[in-house]
């Protein structure tokens, strides 16, 4: 889903569909899904309004398709403190977050979740919302990629930069947290840099679980390496089979467990 507006057309809207921005409709929706054992909600997200159909704005705004479109961190923070056993994943992009905002932002947010919080891992593939941080256009499709690989090394590194135990709250000594137990990561590689460590202690799940959707060779391999679990459209039993079969083996080559990738087929049903 994505925090967007809900139906606001039909019979059946909500009664208060004029105030959907302000998370409740979402949140309410989350809490039905938790009643019906739903395991998670991942919010999708972009960042710009779409131009491309016709060369203006009018078709996104006009219909609501792809804008207005809202935060997804605020809504996962509602959702995730609004429910208590349902998990809950952000879509947040390798080629616009700052790894050290992102990693203190998910370290956060899977403490206020009590370790319930995913990450959904985009490099975003519009130069639309590239020009909105300033930049011309994205890197090409596999460069993008390059970019999301050292990312994702640099914020993992920024979690491990607490070890587990090292908030210690002992008041004999008067110490919190064991300073020897929290060191920088002093990374320095192709695209980023990153001092650390970071300001916030471990989360419940130390990390966010991973998620991904990589259906290209290139995405594919970096699913298979970092992703916990992968969204897939299906194309077919075949076309599933071979998906998954293509999943494992790079999982393997990435000196993986196979079973530890969850691989989930998005599945559309249409209500008559």
């Amino acid at each position: 889903m994505n925090f967007t507006p809900p139906d606001w057309q039909s019979e059946w809207a909500s009664p208060d569909v004029k105030n959907w921005a302000n998370g409740k409709f979402h949140v309410d929706m989350a809490q039905s899904m938790e009643r019906a054992c739903f395991d998670f909600m991942m919010i999708e997200d972009t960042v710009m309004v779409a131009d491309a159909y016709g060369g203006t704005m009018e078709g996104s705004l006009k219909n609501a398709v792809f804008a207005p479109k809202q935060d997804p961190i605020p809504l996962a923070v509602m959702v995730a403190a609004n429910t208590t056993k349902m998990g809950v994943v952000a879509t947040m992009s390798t080629s616009f977050y700052p790894p050290y905002l992102l990693a203190r932002a998910c370290s956060t947010i899977d403490s206020i979740a009590e370790g319930r919080f995913g990450w959904n891992i985009v490099s975003s593939a519009e130069d639309r919302a590239a020009q909105n941080f300033g930049l011309e256009g994205l890197p090409e499709h596999d460069e993008r990629y390059n970019v999301a690989e050292e990312y994702f090394d640099v914020v993992n590194k920024l979690w491990d930069s607490w070890e587990p135990d090292a908030v210690v709250m002992d008041r004999d000594t008067n110490t919190f947290a064991d300073y020897r137990k929290v060191r920088t990561i002093d990374f320095e590689g192709k695209y980023f840099k990153s001092r650390g460590p970071l300001n916030t202690v471990p989360s419940p799940q130390h990390r966010p679980a991973f998620f991904q959707a990589g259906a290209s060779p290139r995405g594919r391999a970096f699913a298979a390496g970092a992703a916990d679990a992968i969204i897939a459209v299906g194309t077919g039993t075949a076309g599933m089979k071979e998906y998954r079969d293509d999943i494992r083996a790079r999982a393997e080559q990435a000196g993986r467990n196979p079973d530890d990738i969850k691989l989930l087929f998005v599945v559309s049903p249409t209500i008559a």
